[in-house]
């Protein structure tokens, strides 16, 4: 074979990124600046490829921890291949598609032989990777932008026209769905639109004056799972398949403007649809996850994985369908929404149950709090209590168990009345306090906030969005095990009264107070 010929390794997704081999040198593809894989699943040097241009092959050997593929072929550790023009090289299986190629006259010889062997296909796992590799090296049908370091992905499509009547809908589940039938897609050409009349409609819907806008949530592209590359292209397939103009929001990221959160819309109205006013009697959103359960509809056997979609529409006063019923016209299915409605917390509740409760004692006193991470105690401790003169005993600040107690037990000698301000799910967290006040011959009280673990997870994420330094964020594991292992309070342990707190939120702006009265969580 000539010594000239040229061997590249060229990125499906971005054909203007290529590696170029030598002759018997070894390259090393794996999770490194170069390729620009993040996954963690992919070692550093995931594939060795060392090119023998006398053979005209380049063998690849796998030496990762996961396996990769070639031409949709799984490919485990310590095996070994010789590849030839056109392969595909999946860097791990399924993702992440590099493209062989020879130039000169090996491209020339080996196309013979692909006609010959009447062109082998490249086969993945859901089918052929060919449609999409020729639709991804065709001109982008419009430009991209990233907002907020990254967190909002935008795709506009070149002719896209700002209209008061929005025709919005989610992605996958709605639009597309997997060719494979697993449940995410398995590669970037692992899709196909998911309902027969969804081309039909959308174009329906443009001639008719709507703008047609997709909102989808996709974390894998923040967590480095998903190559954002990867999915560009994806989006400009599913585009050129719609054949409307299309603008595309994708949140990547957990934050303001994941679904049901309303960053997306926000975004939208404010800086993407020249300030138009939405007609929002005509404007719809269309999603799946919905809060369907199970066997709600026909062929529906599952429940829906969650409501995000629903809510999301809820939230940003939208009209909302399934995907069933907007494009397959079936009635209106059963759903349900979450039991904590931010919405319906009021100023009008009482702090107290029972509201004849004393909220300052005249005389001194031990209360204990008890509460799960995020359902207001520390609020409410410092702004009833400890303006009042109680002294604030509370383990996120002292660190130990054993200095909480010993500066509870100074005060009360000191004649102060103490609040304090910890979790004590259970009866040996605060017999440390009742015992205390039985040495001293002082009244102790439970105060025991009327916090769901809903309520809870809710307060958390709404101090995640405001990126609230005051408060570290909890994870929700520890949210649930306080209610795995709480012991509810009793008149038995030692206390003379039991008092339920609810919580009753307080805004320094109606901005907060909008933003904290919508659904936060999927």
């Amino acid at each position: 074979m000539d010594d000239s010929v040229n061997i590249l390794l060229r990125d499906v997704c971005d054909t203007n990124k290529f590696f170029k081999l030598s002759d018997g040198k070894t390259l090393a593809l794996g999770r490194n600046p170069e390729t620009q894989i993040l996954d963690t699943r992919c070692s550093r040097v995931q594939l060795l490829l060392t090119p023998n241009i006398k053979d005209g092959c380049v063998t690849v050997e796998h030496v990762g921890n996961n396996p990769s593929a070639i031409n949709g072929v799984k490919l485990s550790r310590g095996e070994k291949r010789k590849l030839e023009h056109d392969d595909i090289v999946e860097v791990l299986e399924s993702c992440y598609f590099f493209k062989l190629e020879f130039s000169s006259e090996t491209t020339n010889r080996v196309e013979q032989k692909v006609d010959s062997s009447k062109s082998k296909e490249k086969k993945t796992c859901n089918g052929t990777l060919e449609h999409f590799l020729k639709d991804s090296v065709l001109p982008p049908p419009g430009v991209w932008k990233s907002l907020y370091q990254d967190c909002l992905i935008l795709f506009s499509s070149d002719n896209i026209q700002s209209k008061s009547k929005v025709a919005a809908f989610d992605l996958d589940g709605t639009i597309i769905t997997t060719k494979s039938g697993h449940v995410f897609a398995k590669d970037p050409g692992d899709w196909k639109i998911a309902y027969g009349p969804v081309v039909a409609k959308m174009k329906e819907l443009y001639e008719n004056d709507f703008k047609i806008v997709l909102f989808t949530n996709q974390s894998g592209i923040g967590r480095g799972t998903l190559r954002l590359s990867d999915f560009k292209k994806k989006i400009e397939s599913i585009v050129r398949k719609l054949s409307v103009p299309v603008q595309v929001f994708i949140a990547s990221k957990d934050d303001i403007h994941r679904k049901p959160r309303p960053g997306m819309w926000k975004h939208f109205v404010e800086h993407e649809n020249d300030n138009m006013d939405i007609n929002y009697k005509e404007s719809f959103f269309c999603g799946d996850a919905a809060g369907r359960p199970a066997n709600c509809e026909p062929n529906k056997k599952k429940k829906d994985f969650s409501s995000a979609d629903r809510l999301f529409a809820l939230n940003v006063k939208l009209k909302f369908f399934t995907p069933e019923e907007y494009f397959l016209s079936w009635k209106t299915p059963t759903f349900i929404l979450p039991e904590f409605c931010p919405a319906l917390l009021s100023k009008d509740t009482p702090l107290l149950e029972p509201e004849t409760a004393e909220l300052i004692s005249k005389s001194q006193e031990i209360i204990v709090m008890i509460g799960c991470p995020g359902s207001g105690k520390t609020y409410f401790s410092i702004t009833y209590l400890v303006k009042n003169g109680y002294v604030h005993v509370n383990r996120d600040t002292l660190k130990t168990w054993q200095k909480c107690v010993a500066l509870a037990e100074k005060s009360i000698q000191e004649n102060k009345s103490i609040v304090v301000d910890n979790t004590s799910p259970d009866k040996e967290a605060r017999a440390r306090y009742t015992g205390l006040a039985k040495r001293f011959n002082i009244p102790c009280r439970a105060f025991w906030m009327n916090t769901t673990l809903e309520h809870a997870k809710h307060n958390n994420t709404f101090r995640q969005l405001k990126n609230d330094d005051a408060h570290e964020f909890i994870p929700n594991h520890s949210l649930n095990s306080f209610f795995k292992i709480l012991e509810p309070p009793t008149l038995d342990e030692g206390f003379k009264e039991i008092v339920r707190v609810n919580f009753i939120p307080d805004f320094k702006n109606d901005a907060d107070k909008k933003l904290y009265s919508m659904y936060l969580l999927e």
